[in-house]
Protein backbone atom coordinates (compact mmCIF):
# COMPACT_ATOMS: atom_id res chain seq x y z
CA UNK A 1 0.00 0.00 0.00
CA UNK A 2 2.71 2.65 1.32
CA UNK A 3 4.69 1.99 -2.13
CA UNK A 4 1.52 2.31 -4.54
CA UNK A 5 0.65 5.68 -2.48
CA UNK A 6 4.33 7.05 -2.71
CA UNK A 7 4.36 6.42 -6.82
CA UNK A 8 0.76 8.02 -7.08
CA UNK A 9 1.71 10.92 -4.54
CA UNK A 10 4.36 11.45 -7.29
CA UNK A 11 1.99 12.10 -9.76
CA UNK A 12 -0.43 13.92 -8.16
CA UNK A 13 2.86 15.95 -7.40
CA UNK A 14 3.94 16.28 -10.72
CA UNK A 15 0.45 17.30 -11.77
CA UNK A 16 -0.53 19.96 -9.61
CA UNK A 17 2.88 21.51 -10.63
CA UNK A 18 1.82 21.49 -14.47
CA UNK A 19 -1.31 22.53 -13.32
CA UNK A 20 -0.03 25.81 -11.49
CA UNK A 21 2.21 26.44 -13.79
CA UNK A 22 -0.15 26.82 -16.80
CA UNK A 23 -2.00 29.24 -14.39
CA UNK A 24 0.61 31.33 -13.00
CA UNK A 25 3.26 31.50 -15.57
CA UNK A 26 6.98 30.23 -14.49
CA UNK A 27 9.62 32.51 -13.23
CA UNK A 28 11.75 33.72 -10.77
CA UNK A 29 8.64 34.55 -8.54
CA UNK A 30 6.18 32.37 -10.14
CA UNK A 31 7.51 29.08 -7.91
CA UNK A 32 5.45 26.00 -7.67
CA UNK A 33 7.56 23.47 -6.13
CA UNK A 34 7.23 19.69 -5.67
CA UNK A 35 7.58 20.49 -1.70
CA UNK A 36 4.52 22.89 -2.03
CA UNK A 37 2.77 20.75 -4.04
CA UNK A 38 3.59 17.66 -1.65
CA UNK A 39 2.11 20.21 0.97
CA UNK A 40 -1.50 21.06 -0.17
CA UNK A 41 -1.30 17.57 -0.95
CA UNK A 42 -0.83 16.12 2.81
CA UNK A 43 -3.07 19.11 4.37
CA UNK A 44 -5.91 18.05 1.79
CA UNK A 45 -5.62 14.29 2.91
CA UNK A 46 -4.97 14.61 6.51
CA UNK A 47 -8.17 15.44 8.15
CA UNK A 48 -9.99 12.60 5.20
CA UNK A 49 -7.96 9.66 7.04
CA UNK A 50 -6.78 11.14 10.23
CA UNK A 51 -8.33 13.13 12.27
CA UNK A 52 -11.60 12.64 14.08
CA UNK A 53 -11.87 8.82 12.71
CA UNK A 54 -11.90 6.63 15.64
CA UNK A 55 -9.64 3.26 15.45
CA UNK A 56 -13.25 0.95 15.20
CA UNK A 57 -14.87 2.96 12.36
CA UNK A 58 -11.57 2.22 10.17
CA UNK A 59 -11.59 -1.02 7.84
CA UNK A 60 -7.66 -3.11 7.47
CA UNK A 61 -8.06 -0.83 4.14
CA UNK A 62 -8.56 2.72 5.31
CA UNK A 63 -5.95 1.48 8.15
CA UNK A 64 -3.32 0.68 5.56
CA UNK A 65 -4.38 4.12 3.90
CA UNK A 66 -4.51 6.36 6.53
CA UNK A 67 -0.59 4.87 7.76
CA UNK A 68 0.50 5.17 4.21
CA UNK A 69 -0.40 9.16 3.84
CA UNK A 70 2.36 11.76 3.98
CA UNK A 71 2.30 13.96 7.26
CA UNK A 72 2.49 17.51 6.13
CA UNK A 73 6.19 18.42 6.03
CA UNK A 74 7.26 22.09 7.09
CA UNK A 75 10.02 23.99 9.05
CA UNK A 76 8.78 23.38 12.73
CA UNK A 77 8.53 19.64 12.25
CA UNK A 78 12.08 19.30 10.43
CA UNK A 79 13.64 21.86 13.18
CA UNK A 80 11.92 19.82 15.96
CA UNK A 81 12.76 16.35 14.74
CA UNK A 82 16.56 17.80 14.36
CA UNK A 83 16.13 19.31 17.96
CA UNK A 84 15.54 16.14 19.42
CA UNK A 85 17.71 13.80 16.86
CA UNK A 86 14.99 11.38 16.41
CA UNK A 87 16.51 8.02 14.99
CA UNK A 88 19.74 9.68 15.51
CA UNK A 89 19.41 11.73 12.36
CA UNK A 90 19.75 15.33 13.60
CA UNK A 91 21.81 16.13 10.78
CA UNK A 92 20.21 14.89 8.16
CA UNK A 93 16.65 16.89 9.81
CA UNK A 94 18.44 19.72 9.67
CA UNK A 95 20.21 19.88 6.50
CA UNK A 96 16.22 19.26 5.46
CA UNK A 97 15.26 22.49 7.47
CA UNK A 98 17.79 24.61 6.17
CA UNK A 99 16.51 23.57 2.29
CA UNK A 100 12.55 24.10 3.39
CA UNK A 101 10.00 22.49 2.20
CA UNK A 102 8.49 24.91 0.05
CA UNK A 103 11.83 24.45 -2.16
CA UNK A 104 12.15 20.80 -2.38
CA UNK A 105 12.39 18.79 -5.53
CA UNK A 106 10.63 15.51 -6.13
CA UNK A 107 13.66 13.73 -4.83
CA UNK A 108 14.67 15.81 -1.75
CA UNK A 109 10.88 15.50 -0.48
CA UNK A 110 11.14 11.57 -1.18
CA UNK A 111 14.23 11.38 0.53
CA UNK A 112 12.45 13.06 3.59
CA UNK A 113 10.17 11.06 3.53
CA UNK A 114 12.03 8.23 3.25
CA UNK A 115 13.81 9.22 6.48
CA UNK A 116 10.36 9.82 8.18
CA UNK A 117 9.46 6.03 7.14
CA UNK A 118 12.44 4.88 9.07
CA UNK A 119 11.41 6.42 12.58
CA UNK A 120 7.54 5.78 12.12
CA UNK A 121 7.34 2.18 12.56
CA UNK A 122 4.82 1.84 10.32
CA UNK A 123 2.89 4.28 10.87
CA UNK A 124 3.68 7.50 8.94
CA UNK A 125 1.27 9.90 10.12
CA UNK A 126 2.51 9.36 13.97
CA UNK A 127 5.66 11.17 13.33
CA UNK A 128 3.63 14.54 14.27
CA UNK A 129 3.84 14.07 17.60
CA UNK A 130 7.29 16.14 16.81
CA UNK A 131 5.10 19.02 15.56
CA UNK A 132 5.69 21.48 17.67
CA UNK A 133 3.36 24.32 16.12
CA UNK A 134 0.32 23.79 18.33
CA UNK A 135 3.28 24.90 21.33
CA UNK A 136 3.86 28.10 19.58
Amino acid sequence: MAREFDATHRIWRERMIEAATEIIGSGENRRFTAGVAAKLINCYLKPLYITGISESALSPERTLARDAIHPPVDRILLQTLAKEDVGSLGREWRRFANIGWSNFTHEQYEDVIRALKGVAKGRLWAVEEHWGGYRT
